[in-house]
């Protein structure tokens, strides 16, 4: 059976997510955290762009590389780790549609998941259930939604200094 990505994602990785993380409000599809490079004449180079970012209490925890039904999901993995490094993301997820293979960038290693942990499995991974204050400040947005949001960089240096 051949599925495009983008059928992949539709048929297969977003009833799994919805199934897993029960809203659709934890999850951003697409993300563009780059305007591109620079060119000359005002030009710009592509995008970087992950398929699936998932959230919970204003965190970014996961990042989620959609493959092709036929591909490997760990084919992947290095452009993966890449924006997961960028992003300052531990937790980096790819699949096929029928596997998930989840990366931990702290730890280095990875193994084959049967499903993506709930947020709040995922949000205890990184933060201290035990951290009242963190946990508390962390739930709080730092900036109104319209138009003007913080770019990724800001957001990790926000992340980084709470």
């Amino acid at each position: 059976m051949t599925h495009s990505e983008s059928d992949t994602r539709a048929k297969f990785i977003d009833p799994k997510l919805r199934d897993d993380w029960r809203t659709e409000d934890y999850i951003i599809r697409e993300y563009y955290f780059t305007d591109g490079r620079k060119l000359v004449w005002g030009k710009r180079g592509k995008q970087c762009f992950v398929d699936y970012v998932l959230k919970y209490n204003g965190i970014k925890l996961s990042i989620i590389e959609a493959k092709r039904y036929d591909k490997e999901p760990t084919e992947w993995l290095e452009q993966v780790k890449d924006y997961g490094n960028k992003l300052q993301i531990r937790f980096l997820y790819t699949t096929n549609g029928q596997k998930i293979y989840e990366f931990d960038l702290q730890e280095g290693k990875g193994k084959m998941v049967d499903k993506y942990p709930s947020p709040e499995e995922l949000y205890h991974r990184i933060v201290d259930p035990q951290d009242l204050i963190k946990d508390m400040v962390l739930s709080q947005p730092y900036y109104i939604t319209g138009s003007m949001k913080p770019r990724y960089y800001q957001e990790i240096a926000i992340q980084k200094a709470l």
